[in-house]
């Protein structure tokens, strides 16, 4: 999962993506392409339901509620903390 994804979810902004790794369990609301294609098609199909393409916007939105900076930055330091001292 790309770091645009976070931004656009978390400004409420629609968004398609490409299926990948984390965005798959964090975002399974959002729809997914795989060809050019079936991105139009899905833009097309959400540009023409407001409800459904508001849901998507919420449900995003929720999903990245927890992932502010302070909440990375500790989950990077509890990471750091659990690897060996370097030997030398």
């Amino acid at each position: 999962m790309g770091p645009r994804e976070i931004e656009l979810a978390a400004c409420g902004t629609f968004f398609v993506t490409e299926p990948r790794g984390e965005n798959l369990t964090v975002f399974p609301e959002v729809p997914k392409f795989t060809t050019p294609g079936e991105a139009a098609e899905l833009l097309r199909w959400y540009l023409a339901h407001d409800a459904a393409r508001e849901r998507v916007v919420r449900l995003a939105g929720e999903a990245v509620e927890g992932f502010t900076f302070e909440r990375r930055v500790a989950h990077v330091l509890e990471l750091l903390d659990r690897q060996p001292a370097p030997v030398g």
